[in-house]
């Protein structure tokens, strides 16, 4: 025991005094002013000069650290207009409305005209990388944003217009869009009205096809994949001829490391040779020889809640075999607008003088897409008349706002002033005698 204690003893007293008094204590909250300025750290005056020296250093380490910051906003802010004009070139020539080598002028002359197209450019017919256009969306729940109700898809194959004449700004052109309007049969009974009024019963490019989330992605699948052939039939309602059919009680769960794509393509290279009834007939997979791939030009309007439930889902259309570029219908608005804030779909098509009527239906609205991207595409061709004097009639109207909005939050200042103040927050109209 005499040991312990002893040793114990030795042991205390060859540390340090301890300080656990000090450390149990509260920690001061308060920083001392003067590691903020190094400079005062080392001086020892303190005369009012010395302070406000010290102030007005800290004052302008803080704008200069403000003007980093804008700095670096203004670059983000350049690259993304940048962006949003590339896309709307890339549109261009991708439409055959814009050479990729020759700088475009903005003038009536740029391009032939043709006199019956309401002096519309007459396209030069050079469809640049013969792509294949193709617009989806998808409808999800608004009280989940994770189940998809609906989903739609419009194609646009430029091989298809080859010769044929665009009309007043590529409005002949829609009549070639294949359009698939698929709903899915778990949740075929849930309807948005909170926010927007949904209307999965009013598809008006063909007829709507009730299928199981499975089915809707082997469709969506071919539509990207399946372009050494025609992945559309010549019916809406009925599956490509490429399809194996599934049965209802047929699931397919990826592989880990596999995605649901590779996981479907694996099964109709499997079932190859195999006959399904479906649809009142039989549909077997074909073989098709090999053929160079298609380009593809992905669509969509507000692109970035699709794609992030598509991935969710397994497929992810940006890495098929042919995909080449996004272009977002809301991006191209930014573009032909000159403006950082863009608009709904049906805005933009009201806008434009397009009619967008049912929309919020996933195949309608992958079609009326297509239609913004052509007519913005044709539009913007035109020399930006009024564009200067569009300009000074925003900024004329956010000085006006902020005018207004500094003569609001200076109402209670003046009143104050103007109708005195003799302590009272005017909450109470009570008053006490304090003795």
């Amino acid at each position: 025991m005499t040991g312990q204690m002893n040793g114990s003893s030795s042991s205390s007293s060859s540390r340090p005094p301890s300080n656990s008094h000090r450390s149990n204590g509260p920690r001061s909250l308060v920083t001392p002013w003067s590691t903020h300025d190094s400079h005062a750290l080392h001086s020892t005056d303190r005369s009012l000069v010395a302070f406000q020296a010290k102030v007005e250093r800290i004052q302008d380490a803080k704008k200069q650290h403000g003007n980093t910051i804008k700095a670096k906003k203004k670059a983000e802010r350049v690259k993304k207009q940048r962006g949003w004009c590339h896309s709307m070139k890339q549109a261009q020539i991708f439409l055959g409305l814009r050479s990729p080598s020759v700088k475009l002028v903005r003038g009536p002359s740029n391009l032939p005209t043709n006199p019956s197209l309401d002096s519309t450019p007459a396209p030069l017919n050079q469809f640049h990388s013969s792509v294949v256009f193709i617009s989806i969306d998808l409808e999800m729940l608004e009280y989940d944003a994770r189940i998809v109700t609906e989903i739609g898809i419009s194609v646009l194959d430029t091989l298809n217009l080859q010769g044929i004449p665009s009309g007043h700004e590529g409005r002949n052109w829609f009549s070639k869009f294949q359009t698939r309007h698929l709903r899915i049969s778990q949740y075929r009974n849930h309807i948005n009205r909170r926010y927007v009024q949904g209307c999965p019963d009013k598809f008006r490019f063909g007829e709507s096809e009730i299928v199981s989330l499975h089915f809707a992605m082997r469709i969506l699948a071919d539509a990207f994949e399946g372009w050494n052939h025609p992945p559309f039939p010549a019916h809406h309602h009925r599956p490509p001829p490429s399809f194996h059919v599934p049965s209802e009680h047929h699931r397919t769960i990826a592989s880990p490391g596999v995605s649901l794509l590779d996981t479907l393509i694996g099964e109709d290279h499997h079932r190859a040779g195999d006959q399904h009834h479906d649809h009142g007939g039989p549909t077997t997979l074909q073989q098709h020889p090999p053929q160079q791939h298609r380009n593809i030009v992905l669509v969509g309007h507000d692109l970035r809640m699709d794609l992030e439930c598509l991935h969710r889902l397994g497929f992810d259309p940006t890495k098929v075999t042919g995909y080449i570029q996004t272009i977002d219908t809301a991006d191209l608005w930014r573009a032909f607008k000159r403006d950082f804030l863009s608009r709904n779909l049906e805005a933009i098509m009201a806008d434009l003088g397009l009619q967008a009527w049912d929309a919020h239906n996933a195949g309608n609205d992958a079609a009326y897409t297509l239609q913004a991207l052509i007519v913005l595409a044709f539009r913007d061709l035109n020399p930006k008349v009024g564009l200067k004097e569009e300009r000074a009639k925003r900024i004329e109207t956010a000085v006006k706002e902020l005018r207004e909005r500094m003569w609001d939050e200076g109402e209670g200042w003046s009143s104050t002033d103007e109708e005195g103040d003799d302590g009272d927050d005017g909450s109470s109209g009570e008053y006490y005698d304090v003795m």
